[in-house]
Order: structure tokens, then sequence, then C-alpha cells
């Protein structure tokens, strides 16, 4: 009897390890099915070029730079001491 019941065990965790691979496997496909054509062919695109402040040499991005002059800044307090 007690055999029965570590094979029966057994076999349920198999099962239940085969039951989250297929449901990990599922998610996974319709994730991809349902993604826009956009983001599966340029995963990077919203990355945005970086830039260093003048001032303090802290990295930025370029769209929230503040510049004056041709060079970036972080805020504008650091561009308006730069003068």
């Amino acid at each position: 009897m007690m055999r029965f019941l570590l094979i029966l065990a057994v076999l349920y965790l198999i099962a239940c390890v085969l039951g989250w691979l297929v449901k990990l496997w599922v998610t996974r496909k319709l994730h991809r099915l349902f993604q826009t054509p956009a983001s599966r062919d340029t995963p990077q695109a919203a990355a945005s070029t970086m830039v260093q402040c003048a001032t303090c040499g802290t990295y930025v991005s370029k769209d929230r730079a503040s510049t004056k002059g041709g060079a970036y800044y972080c805020c504008p307090e650091h561009r308006d001491a730069s003068e």
C-alpha cells in the first residue's frame, strides 16, 4: 500500500510540473501573438540617446536635457550656472 502511495505522489508531481510547463509555453505564445508588430521588430525603439551634463557629468536622456550653446545639462539650474 505504501509503495502505491509513493508512486501516486511521484506521478502527481510529474503531472504538476508538466502542467506548469504547458502553462508557461501557452502564456509565452499568447504574449508573442498579441504584441504589436513594431514592438516585435524593434524592441530597443523606446530607448533614448543619453547625453552627459556639461556641469556635473550626469547622464540624462537627450529629450529631457536642457541645452545651451550646443551643450547639454541635466537641469535648468546647471544650464543657468554655466554662464
